[in-house]
């Protein structure tokens, strides 16, 4: 019999354990805060590159709010952690891609509980869920930027139609009609 009500898979969503995990940055964006009191923050996308979660996404947001001492460390943790120690402007996009772009890292990821305000239970009351988070970040060991190594190259393999498609890359697959 099959349950559809039964859930057979983990989505990329689902809460990883806490853990240590060697992370790539993805990408980044600077975005301006829609509070009030606002400001700068990076929204980083971080992707695992070894063990049993590899592939999985994570997310993390960095106020570029300097002038806060808790901002300032957390910030200084992260850029120190990519091997970087020498001084430069944060506002300078073009410094911070060299810097964070395809940085290799590990992430001291951790679970939080948190009310859900777009859910409800079966009596109206707010459901409690788990997410991801990442507290801090550490210098990624040799080990950890050769296993980021082997997945850029990969994905490139893909990406020039040297591995995976059958010879065709991404765009010749987008192009592949479907259906009727």
């Amino acid at each position: 019999m099959f349950d559809p009500k039964k859930k057979y898979a983990s989505s990329d969503f689902d809460p990883i354990p806490a853990n240590i995990y060697p992370v790539r940055c993805r990408e980044f964006k600077k975005n301006q805060s829609k509070k009030k009191d606002g400001g700068e923050y990076l929204n980083l996308e971080w992707e695992i590159v070894s063990g049993e979660y590899k592939g999985r996404r994570l997310w993390s947001i960095q106020s570029l709010k300097l002038n806060i001492d808790m901002v300032a460390d957390r910030f200084a943790n992260l850029i120190i952690s990519t091997g970087h120690t020498d001084e430069f402007d944060p506002d300078d996009m073009g410094v911070l891609h060299k810097i964070l772009d395809g940085s290799v890292v590990r992430a001291k990821v951790i679970t939080e509980e948190y009310v859900s305000t777009k859910e409800t239970d079966s009596n109206g009351s707010p459901v409690v869920k788990t997410k991801n988070s990442i507290e801090a970040f550490m210098e990624a060991s040799k080990e950890d930027k050769a296993a980021a190594a082997e997945m850029e190259a990969v994905a490139d393999a893909i990406g020039s139609g040297t591995g995976g498609t059958g010879g065709m890359n991404k765009k010749d697959l987008d192009d592949i009609p479907f259906g009727g």
